[in-house]
């Protein structure tokens, strides 16, 4: 789920929405708390084509259900969901705090794959099968 409810115009982390909490209360699921960075400038709102940049995927430790639910009842039934979703946010927002790269081992580049063989005969053309019927019709 995205909690903002869309794409933000400038990149960054707007407010979550309420339904969010609500989903999250209601659901009695855990959360795990997901940062996508660099998606903006693959394609920002209102763009037509992506571009080619880096995107970073960081997973945060998971919100139980329990805590969740802790959180709801310390709360009114209102302010609840509200509050679920600032903390879904804040767990966001801590997992953007750091900028440590992974050192990952160098891929090998694949073969280039097969050329395909150039059919000059007509799609339609089945000459080449001498006497070999279609699947399931038998020579009457």
């Amino acid at each position: 789920m995205f909690p903002e409810g869309t794409r933000s115009s400038d990149g960054e982390i707007h407010e979550f929405k309420s339904g969010a909490g609500f989903l999250a209360l209601r659901g009695r699921c855990d959360v795990l708390p997901v940062l996508i960075r660099g998606t903006h400038e693959v394609m920002g709102k209102g763009s037509l084509v992506p571009r080619r940049h880096p995107v970073e995927v960081r997973i945060g430790r998971a919100i139980t259900a329990a805590e969740i639910r802790e959180l709801a009842d310390s709360s009114e039934v209102a302010g609840a969901y509200r509050k679920l979703a600032d903390l879904m946010r804040d767990s966001v927002i801590a997992l953007a705090g750091t900028r440590r790269k992974l050192k990952l081992p160098a891929l090998k580049a694949l073969p280039a794959p097969s050329p395909i063989p150039d059919s000059s005969k007509p799609a339609g053309d089945r000459s080449h099968r001498s006497g070999e019927h279609p699947r399931g019709h038998a020579k009457a």
